[in-house]
């Protein structure tokens, strides 16, 4: 998925772009996850697909959320085959959008509740379109009569719960989440028709009970319980991410329920008495508001010891922050917090009558009406897309990570955690790094045994796991495992090198010992077997490392006999095509099986991931069959394009192949007369003279800020007001010049 949280707009140019070639189906080997000593990751779910969200319930199973829709539940150590529910025609599965929150009633399965956030495709919207949507969260009912392992079987998701509402899939919030109240659904960038705002019909204010999501990201993330019973629910402000959006200032205005964290009755929906913003009325918006002023809250977290939510908000040109505060404004987007505050959004101050206005009226109050950061890092430091995950209220691990907030970066791949003094000043912390090969943590949360459990979606290859950080002792640290096998496939009698290369001991000082299972009874003490399978069917085969001081670990690797991995060719078009920003791609490809033959159809499934700067967007777009179009996005400065074609056979079997296409680019220069002055271009606080190497066909906005010092500005060498836009239309150098005053009187 591309991914939910990576959606920002930051400028600062990346010297390297990966080598041109081929990409296959197999992502690099993976980096050895960096931990303390006496600490190991293992994985506990593995061959997942999109896994986003995960809780525990009180019994113990873990349930899954899946992007697409779907909901798994792991129990007793086993994925069950069932899905515990499917809501995939509902879920608006595009970009960061997809179903991306989950939570399970505390006294589950007594009371058999569970909680899905999503954003929605209603009827009337194309199927997962890239157009403006709304979020909603629905509470469906676990059936009795399969162990609480399926919901309960609901034809209708009824709009509104209530006490007396017996329904077993009903609308928690966003009953109004409906297609009239879309503001563009054939279109995220359309500002002039915000959703779920009244002028959609005519009339001023916000719709009740709505949750817009206009952007392609930015919209819902996390459902959780509070140490009360009561239910948070977290929705960013559905706001465009690559220009200045006027929609972003409704999470400034209670009413709206963008841009904040909710707090409502689990049963009911409504908004609770004791909210900061209550006014008599549980069915309206500022009822339900607890946080507002909050640009991507897509993780947080409830702390143990005071019941505050500590809100991951992810940021835009240059901060990460983790907020806390009951009924706190935390100023986005007119503020965005840093490490010593809160710091003036100079694009939103300055580049729109709209924005600057409203701004104005945040600033006049004082810095006192909104609040700073509890913990704040910068991008270039070490960080583009901050979650928090969870306190650690256990014994196991030692002393100094007990009462810790631990929290991760999607697109730096690392977890951190944060101790608080007595003043409750928070101080971070290295933990974990490497923590997901060729992926990110999207989801971290305390497992029943203390031990931390995390949500990876690995980058390039759709696919999910979900590990566990267990500590051991120490002194030791558990050995890795990693189990690799050539073939995986193919006809019985099938001939299969196994391989523990890869294994390794953290403490450099230990001889290993190796224990492989087949799965078909067979067993081995090698490090680097060979086994014979002579019947059909899929196998796992598992690993097991034991270092000198028992310590262990495992991985496995799937064999299946009887069936031959198709192959996956592309045609169209050939690695390392160039492009321009607006130009229809057209690709086509073919699939070819041993056992199938030529592969057609849902058989032949493309995906369009878009990379930018040093984070990747999945899910861009998505075709079936041999052949397909798409249109090139705008998305920012440092993108490409990869393009793959899965081929997946009868048995389940697939190969991948991927293209590189690379934009064409312009080399754009700003100056100023004088020289050395600052200027603003896509959002970001430069000092000119400045190049940029800018996709053809973009469209980008610069501003020259009134004045600088005692000099005024005076013009742009095009002709420009002093903040406009400006579009490249070919690939030769251009420059643009602000001019200032002398200064002299």
């Amino acid at each position: 998925m591309q991914w939910l949280l990576r959606q920002r707009f930051t400028n600062a140019l990346f010297s390297s772009m990966i080598t041109l070639g081929i990409i296959l189906i197999l992502s690099p080997p993976a980096m050895a996850i960096s931990l303390p000593a006496g600490f190991g990751s293992e994985q506990v779910v593995t061959n997942l697909t999109s896994s986003t969200a995960i809780t525990f319930a009180p019994d113990g199973r873990l349930f899954i959320g899946h992007k697409d829709g779907r909901v798994r539940i792991f129990q007793n150590g086993t994925l069950l085959a069932t899905d515990f529910i499917n809501i995939s025609t509902e879920v608006n599965n595009y970009w960061d959008r997809g179903l991306l929150g989950i939570a399970v009633h505390p006294n589950f399965p007594a009371t058999p509740y569970v909680y899905l956030l999503y954003v929605y495709d209603p009827p009337g919207t194309v199927d997962n379109g890239s157009g403006a949507r709304v979020s909603r969260l629905i509470r469906v009912t676990a059936d009795a009569q399969t162990n609480y392992n399926t919901a309960i079987p609901d034809s209708t998701i009824h709009t509104g719960c209530s006490p007396v509402n017996s329904a077993a899939t009903c609308v928690l919030l966003g009953t109004n989440s409906i297609l009239a109240n879309i503001g563009d659904p054939v279109s995220n960038t359309n500002s002039l028709r915000p959703s779920c705002d009244n002028i959609l019909n005519g009339s001023s204010g916000y719709v009740r009970d709505c949750l817009p999501a206009d952007s392609p990201s930015h919209t819902i993330g996390t459902v959780m319980f509070g140490l009360d019973g009561k239910l948070f629910v977290g929705n960013g402000d559905g706001s465009h991410f690559n220009y200045t959006d006027p929609r972003a200032l409704r999470t400034l205005d209670v009413g709206s329920l963008s841009g904040k964290i909710l707090r409502i009755d689990p049963i009911t929906g409504g908004g609770l008495p004791d909210n900061p913003f209550y006014n008599g009325d549980p069915t309206s918006n500022a009822s339900k508001v607890y946080n507002l002023g909050l640009r991507n809250p897509f993780r947080f977290t409830i702390s143990p010891f005071n019941g505050e939510p500590y809100i991951g908000d992810v940021g835009w040109n240059s901060w990460e922050e983790i907020n806390t505060g009951r009924g706190e404004n935390f100023g986005w987007p007119c503020y965005e917090g840093n490490n010593t505050g809160s710091l003036k959004q100079s694009q939103y101050a300055t580049q729109t009558t709209e924005t600057s206005t409203r701004c104005s009226q945040l600033y006049a109050q004082g810095i006192s009406a909104v609040e700073a950061p509890t913990y704040a890092y910068d991008h270039s430091v070490g960080g583009a897309a901050i979650q928090a995950g969870a306190f650690y209220t256990g014994t196991t691990y030692p002393s100094q990570y007990q009462r810790a907030l631990f929290y991760q970066d999607y697109s730096r791949d690392w977890i951190k955690y944060l101790t608080f003094d007595v003043n409750g000043v928070a101080t971070s912390h290295d933990f974990a790094l490497d923590v997901s090969p060729n992926g990110g943590p999207v989801d971290l949360i305390t497992g029943p045994d203390t031990n931390l459990y995390y949500a990876v979606y690995n980058e390039g290859t759709n696919t999910s796991e979900i590990r566990r950080i267990r500590y051991t002792s120490a002194t030791n640290s558990p050995p890795i495992a990693k189990a690799t096998a050539n073939p995986t496939s193919g006809v019985p009698p099938l001939t299969v090198q196994f391989s523990s290369s890869g294994s390794s001991d953290p403490d450099n000082n230990q001889q290993l010992t190796y224990s492989w299972t087949f799965g078909d009874g067979g067993t081995s003490t090698a490090a680097n077997p060979t086994h014979v399978y002579g019947t059909t069917g899929i196998f796992t085969a598992i690993l097991t490392v034991k270092d000198s001081q028992n310590a262990t670990n495992s991985d496995q690797v799937t064999i299946t006999v009887g069936n031959d991995a198709p192959v996956a060719t592309i045609l169209n078009p050939v690695n390392g095509s160039n492009y321009s920003i607006g130009d229809v791609i057209v690709f086509n490809g073919t699939g070819t099986d041993k056992q199938d033959g030529p592969l057609t159809g849902a058989s032949l499934t493309w995906e369009v991931i878009l990379h930018h700067n040093e984070h990747v967007h999945f899910n861009f777009f998505n075709w079936t069959g041999n052949s397909g179009s798409f249109l090139v996005p705008d998305h920012g400065d440092n993108t490409w394009i990869e393009l793959c074609l899965t081929a997946t056979d009868r048995g389940g079997l697939f190969d991948t192949k991927c293209v590189q296409l690379t934009p064409n680019t312009a080399s754009i220069t700003f100056k100023t007369k004088p020289g050395s002055m600052q200027l603003f271009y896509s959002g970001v606080t430069r000092v000119a003279p400045f190049t940029v190497l800018i996709p053809v066909g973009s469209v980008r906005d610069i501003s020259a800020p009134l004045t600088q010092g005692s000099r005024s500005f005076q013009s742009w060498s095009d002709g420009g007001a002093a903040a406009h836009q400006i579009t490249v239309v070919g690939s030769q150098p251009v420059t643009y010049t602000a001019t200032y005053s002398t200064g002299k009187k």
